[in-house]
């Protein structure tokens, strides 16, 4: 079998839609981190997901493709939080996975500093990790190459 890079170059991955490049980055980085391949599905559905989010100015919605057209600015700063937790009735282990933005969580509760009443740990377990994936610092190299 010859490699991909044969017939198109270094770039052969560009042959595939972006939004697909940086999802795919992603889910590497999520493995290479530790989470489980049965966790995967569950992050993947996460991050492409629609998170809205009143603002004065209005909606503001957070996913996959947002926080790829936020690459252009540069301002923004986005991060794939994934919090694992074991429940306290099955020992069965729980994960929930989603998107902050320059440190708002998006009305989901801060995993590493809980105010008192935001988390339930009753309901959901004890927080046994907090795994923080940093979409910019991961996806700005494959942004300029496709810019290039």
């Amino acid at each position: 079998m010859t490699p991909i890079e044969d017939f198109y170059g270094s770039k052969g991955a560009l042959l595939f839609p972006e939004a697909e490049i940086y999802r795919a980055r992603l889910l590497l980085a999520a493995l290479d981190m530790g989470v489980a391949s049965d966790a995967l599905a569950k992050v993947d559905a996460s991050m492409r997901a629609n998170t809205v989010r009143p603002t004065p100015s209005g909606n503001f919605t957070a996913n996959l493709d947002t926080a790829i057209e936020s690459l252009s600015d540069g301002n923004a700063d986005w991060h794939l939080e994934f919090t694992r937790m074991r429940s306290r009735d099955d020992g069965e282990v729980k994960f929930s996975v989603g998107w902050i933005v320059n440190g708002d969580r998006l009305g989901r509760a801060d995993t590493l500093r809980p105010e008192p009443g935001t988390i339930v740990e009753s309901l959901t377990g004890p927080i046994e990790a907090v795994l923080i994936l940093p979409f910019n610092h991961i996806a700005r190299a494959i942004w300029r190459e496709f810019r290039e």
